[in-house]
């Protein structure tokens, strides 16, 4: 009888064992994929960009601030030989991390005479390319086809952007 009753304690001290360190893996495998999911959130939800050519014509500075997890709203201001030109833009994005998808829409205001004469035009400015975002911030790049809609018509155009996310 008493080597049956060790044989039971045996058995149930290795299921046992077994059971805890069954426990342990899988809350550990919790703890990773908690932390995981908490490190894929984004962090950094401004940017402030540099842009050759793009949606300000020649080159621009533009600040760009989150409406939401997948819209932003960029307001820039640019320069051209001619005038100014003010390109504001609504952008949404598809991707889930550091590489995403830009498709936006958005008005441009400009200038023609950068001495203070000439007419104002309001015009169409659209954006559809690759930004590479961290979801924490730091150094992001963007190239993308940016046409507008002006007075004379449809204007194909393209830019490459530089920024900071913070």
């Amino acid at each position: 009888m008493r080597y049956v009753l060790c044989h039971i304690l045996v058995f149930l001290l290795c299921v046992g064992g077994l059971s805890a360190q069954t426990v342990v893996r899988d809350s550990a495998q919790v703890v990773q994929s908690t932390q995981a999911s908490v490190q894929a959130e984004r962090t950094a939800w401004n940017t402030v960009h540099l842009e050759l050519l793009g949606n300000g014509l020649i080159g621009s500075i533009s600040y760009e601030g989150a409406v939401s997890k997948y819209l932003t709203l960029r307001l820039g201001l640019g320069f051209t030989p001619l005038g100014v030109i003010v390109p504001i833009t609504l952008n949404g994005f598809i991707g889930e991390r550091d590489h995403l998808c830009e498709i936006s829409a958005g008005a441009v205001w400009t200038r023609t005479d950068p001495r203070g004469g000439g007419d104002f035009e309001l015009g169409a400015t659209f954006r559809l390319g690759y930004r590479y975002q961290p979801l924490h911030g730091g150094f992001n790049f963007g190239a993308a086809f940016t046409p507008f809609i002006l007075s004379n018509g449809f204007q194909p155009w393209g830019g490459i952007s530089l920024g900071w996310g913070f």
